[in-house]
């Protein structure tokens, strides 16, 4: 077990390094956050006083190397557009992102489990034909064309729910839903798999021989281990939900962290835009190396396989 963990997590590093090198040299390459800073009228002297404020007159490597340094110190810079701490400005847009992740996530999983079930209960029928139709349909489509397709219908058309911001529950709906939609594709289309897997399997069998219910067999056997493998896919689809709320919070106007981090982009905010992308990337990383430990502990068979 000692053996599997190290290695997970030298390449959970490994890949926060590379993360690290690729944001940093990608950010840089959108221009210098100086030009928006920079007034019309200004002079040279002035646009050099921005670029050394900020540490830009530097070599590339030079930046580098101190925004590591600074990183081992736990400092995360300073906003250059807000001037105020990187922290500051994540954390007060924290608490919408996970209300919004949490809503789908209920959603997603009160909805997901119970479609795959009856999909593997009825297969062959129509409802269960019609089911996993939609939940294919659900997993192929885009966040952002389920957004869009939301708010035409119930925003405009219908006027039911409001579509931009977040000050009443019922803003919660559309952005919660459009995130939920392809989560429940996932785990209906997972669930029903491995349902008929362990449908098929011989303690099944034996069970229906010695003439145990048809509804203790399910409750009992069936579903309870079917829903050992779904831990893989509930921890891939979390964190696919932190990638989707990016594009979800920003089609909704949502207050929360994608709106920061779309904004950094636009307004070259360096530090704002890498501690962003590290920290998403980051939470994505420990997610699977969290799903990784618990299905090994739940199945050793992964650790002599890993």
């Amino acid at each position: 077990m000692l053996h599997f963990l190290l290695w997970r997590l030298g390449r959970a590093a490994l890949t926060i390094a590379l993360v690290l090198v690729i944001c940093f040299v990608a950010v840089r390459g959108t221009g210098s956050p100086v030009d928006i800073l920079y007034p019309e009228d200004g002079t040279p002297e002035q646009r050099a006083e921005l670029e050394k404020q900020w540490g830009l007159d530097r070599s590339l490597p030079e930046q580098f190397a101190v925004y590591v340094a600074n990183l081992a110190r736990g400092e995360f810079g300073v906003s250059i557009i807000e001037r105020r701490p990187v922290i500051d400005v994540y954390a007060e847009k924290l608490a919408p992102t996970l209300q919004l992740a949490g809503c789908a996530l209920v959603i997603g999983i009160a909805v997901g489990i119970p479609l795959g079930v009856l999909a593997a209960l009825r297969r062959g029928r129509a409802t269960a034909r019609l089911a996993m139709a939609l939940a294919f349909t659900g997993y192929a489509v885009p966040h952002f064309i389920i957004a869009i397709v939301l708010i035409l219908v119930f925003g405009y058309h219908l006027n039911w729910l409001p579509s931009t911001g977040a000050a009443t529950p019922a803003h919660y709906i559309l952005p919660a839903i459009t995130l939920a939609l392809p989560l429940i594709a996932a785990i209906a289309r997972y669930m029903r798999s491995t349902m008929l897997d362990v449908m098929s399997q011989d303690y099944v069998r034996t069970a229906r021989a010695k003439g145990v219910r048809e509804p203790r067999i399910v409750a009992l056997h069936v579903i309870r281990n079917a829903l050992l493998p779904l831990i893989t896919v509930l921890g891939l689809e979390v964190a696919g939900l932190i990638n989707g709320s990016l594009i979800v919070e920003t089609v909704f106007s949502w207050p929360g962290l994608g709106k920061v981090l779309t904004g950094s982009v636009s307004r070259r905010d360096f530090p704002v835009l890498q501690f962003g992308v590290i920290a998403y990337s980051a939470v994505v990383v420990f997610i699977n190396l969290l799903v990784d430990v618990l299905y090994s502990v739940a199945d050793p068979r992964v650790r002599v396989e890993a």
